[in-house]
């Protein structure tokens, strides 16, 4: 994006990006942000950093996520940038993230059913498949 304000942290790859940058990204629309990762306005990894600062933002307050997967998210965001350097694309939406409610069987994240056990009459929990 055009006008970009990143302030990096140490020296590493990890960075702070200012208001107007953040903005642009996390209320951009699922197509937009595709759009701009496909043409390398931005890259997958700058979208989900954008978004785990305004999840830290907010979250305390909301509550709305429960099992944050901050540093598979960022492995994730790494590779579709990396298959995107290679011209893999994997779909329409490559590279942009995205949350899903924690009852959907998800690899590694502890699903919650809101189905009762007839004879424990307490909310099942189940651990998704390691598909």
């Amino acid at each position: 994006m055009q006008d970009q304000q990143r302030n990096y942290i140490n020296g590493s790859n990890k960075f702070i990006m200012g208001v107007k940058f953040l903005d642009k990204i996390i209320y951009s629309s699922a197509n937009a942000l595709a759009q701009a990762i496909r043409i390398k306005e931005i890259s997958s990894e700058e979208v989900v950093e954008a978004h785990l600062q305004r999840i830290e933002e907010v979250n305390p307050k909301l509550n709305a996520i429960v099992q944050l997967q901050a540093n598979e998210v960022r492995e994730q965001a790494r590779k579709a940038d990396a298959a995107l350097a290679r011209g893999d694309i994997k779909g329409p939406l490559h590279g942009v993230p995205f949350t899903i409610k924690d009852n959907a069987e998800t690899k590694g994240i502890v699903s919650v059913h809101l189905e009762v056990a007839v004879e424990e009459k307490q909310p099942l929990l189940l651990r998704a498949d390691l598909r």
